[in-house]
């Protein structure tokens, strides 16, 4: 029997109206049993993949839903999380329209249907999160999934509107957003120990990297360059070069990854980095080999590239603003790399807050010399003072390898 013909399993179900909506109108049918919003709903989840990487992300305060343990309270948990997410769609619908949500429900939030991806749902949270925290603005129009372009494509959303921005006069605004999210191996083992340069190394480089990690028993990484791209190629394709008053935003959630609390800081010190970001540097793109290469039309498409991670409590409000929220890093959980360097100087100078009023953040001043490298150590209590000398000495080994060769 269909989903729908039984009853919605929540008494209390004033606050999560459009999920009951859509559960008894069968937009929840196909979703599988398994399906992360059907165990909530049904209260039966108490595990999901990633969980320890939303955990590590999160600063505890009174509306986590962790326990004093670090554990996480999966009943309170449940019922935040549908009852936000219902209000996070009922908005959506009423911008975007009924038709244009319930097929993303149908297709999309269902992650596979049958063949579910909980990494497809991951992908899909993200674009509820992006795409509802840009219906806080009062727009002329909100666009979900907007004609296609002469490529035959075209972004999640657009939205156009008319503005009074840095005391002007009004100005016809036009905002384009493409959200993409990695599918990364899962992690056997959250306390495995791993190390990751986030500068592109020479061969010469790569090779001692891999040689340093065997000797210390560390599982090495190279960054994930090839993944960084596709999503750039897959964002200018759906582009078109932006006149005056139109901006293309690409967001990036990096939280599914090897670094719990800094993940994010891998595509940004790819994209940034003074030795060969490439964003900073656009000729080492033409060194990569990659199939197919970085297009160069990126750079003209796209206006601006966020790269951030999610926490708990991201998840359970379904709400984008926590990426302001600090955690172990005393930094927010994002970076924002404006390619437009005219507008970024007016925005960093205070000429222009056009950007700022959109998306709420200032460009990211780049970071020369920081976050070179990645490690995760596991959790630091369970190291012995020999093993912490260990470690620092394999910090400041991979640092100069890091330094002495770069590709170039």
């Amino acid at each position: 029997m269909k989903r729908s013909h039984y009853p919605f399993p929540f008494n209390d179900f004033l606050p999560m109206d459009f999920v009951k909506r859509a559960w008894e109108d069968g937009w929840l049918d196909e979703f599988a049993d398994n399906h992360f919003l059907i165990m909530a709903i049904e209260d039966n989840l108490n595990h999901f993949d990633w969980e320890h990487q939303f955990i590590s992300n999160t600063t505890m305060d009174f509306s986590t839903p962790l326990n004093l343990d670090g554990t996480i309270n999966f009943h309170e948990f449940a019922y935040n999380f549908i009852v936000n997410l219902s209000t996070k769609l009922a908005v959506m619908e009423f911008h975007f329209g009924t038709q244009q949500i319930q097929n993303f429900v149908v297709n999309q939030l269902s992650a596979g249907k049958t063949n579910y991806s909980i990494d497809s749902f991951f992908q899909a949270l993200s674009e509820i999160e992006v795409l509802s925290f840009y219906c806080r603005i009062d727009w002329d129009n909100y666009i979900y999934e907007p004609p296609l372009n002469a490529h035959g494509k075209n972004p999640e959303a657009r939205f156009e509107g008319t503005f009074s921005f840095d005391d002007n006069l009004p100005q016809k605004i036009q905002v384009n957003i493409e959200v993409k999210t990695p599918k990364f191996p899962l992690l056997q083992n959250s306390n495995q120990r791993v190390a990751l340069p986030t500068v592109l190394l020479s061969d010469e480089g790569r090779q001692k990297f891999q040689l340093l990690c065997q000797q210390h028993n560390i599982k090495g990484l190279f960054p994930r360059i090839t993944k960084l791209v596709q999503f750039i190629n897959s964002a200018a394709s759906k582009f078109e070069i932006p006149n005056e008053g139109q901006y293309n935003l690409l967001y990036i959630n990096w939280s599914y990854s090897d670094f719990p609390s800094n993940g994010f800081l891998e595509p940004w010190s790819l994209l940034s980095n003074e030795l060969n970001g490439i964003l900073t540097h656009p000729e080492i793109a033409n060194k990569l080999s990659l199939n197919p290469p970085l297009d160069p039309d990126a750079y003209n498409k796209i206006s601006a590239i966020i790269v951030y991670s999610s926490s708990i409590d991201q998840l359970m409000f379904s709400d984008f603003r926590y990426v302001w929220q600090k955690a172990k890093l005393d930094t927010p959980r994002f970076r924002m790399f404006v390619l437009n360097k005219e507008l970024e100087e007016k925005e960093l100078s205070g000429e222009s807050s056009v950007l700022f009023n959109i998306t709420g953040m200032k460009p990211s001043v780049l970071e020369n010399g920081k976050w070179r490298l990645l490690l995760n150590f596991g959790w630091l209590e369970y190291r012995t003072q020999e093993q912490l000398n260990k470690d620092d000495s394999f910090q400041q080994s991979l640092r100069k390898i890091i330094e002495q060769n770069p590709l170039v």
